[in-house]
């Protein structure tokens, strides 16, 4: 047989192979899950059983999951550490999810939630999930001016905990959890903004 016969041949491979590829991308592709940076987030206080006030963060969880099976987040949880002169940490865990993506501040989400619960993301699709997290750790941190690093984690099916992303934020002056409680911007959204608007997009539009 020679070369000219073996074209078409090749070509059949390979649009089959195209195809089985297709198919598996589209319907049988196992979960991988990509977490976004947050770009808001909110201090505030909550309510507990015995009458006190506890610390309690809300971020808004973007994920995207770019197979095509169910992707579930069992569980997410917080490392939030000072940075600087005054080093400090503390640990919180997901306690609540918002009903209503608008609302941000700590207070708005306690009164519009529902108990944590499994994070399940459709097949090539994402979901935005407004968590609350209330401070569960008795380390040493209180909210005073300073550059402050928060982790967050995700329970694994092993029962592991893993790092899926990160960001910063900044409290200046006597800024504290009851000042901070209208959402603010991340340090890093606050770059990427700041950015675009001291340099001209060099960019043109398509289409």
């Amino acid at each position: 047989m020679n070369a000219a016969n073996w074209v078409p041949i090749l070509i059949s491979s390979f649009a089959l192979a195209l195809s089985i590829y297709e198919i598996w991308n589209q319907y049988a592709k196992p979960a991988r899950l990509r977490w976004e940076r947050p770009l808001m987030y909110s201090l505030g206080e909550i309510g507990s059983q015995d009458g006190s006030a506890r610390e309690a963060m809300v971020v808004p969880l973007t994920i995207y999951n770019a197979g095509a099976c169910l992707g579930t987040v069992n569980d997410v949880g917080l490392r939030v550490a000072r940075k600087g002169d005054v080093p400090g940490e503390a640990y919180f865990q997901a306690s609540m999810i918002g009903q209503n993506p608008s609302h941000l501040r700590v207070c708005d989400v306690e009164r519009n939630s529902t108990p944590m619960r499994p994070i399940l993301i459709q097949g090539h699709q994402a979901e935005l999930a407004v968590v609350l997290f209330e401070r569960r750790s008795r380390k040493p941190l209180s909210w005073c001016s300073g550059e402050y690093l928060v982790e967050i984690y995700s329970l694994n099916s092993s029962g592991g905990w893993c790092c899926q992303t990160s960001f910063e934020f900044t409290l200046k002056g006597q800024e504290g959890s009851h000042t901070a409680n209208i959402p603010r911007w991340t340090k890093e959204a606050i770059l990427n903004r700041d950015a675009f608007c001291d340099s001209a997009p060099t960019s043109t539009p398509t289409g």
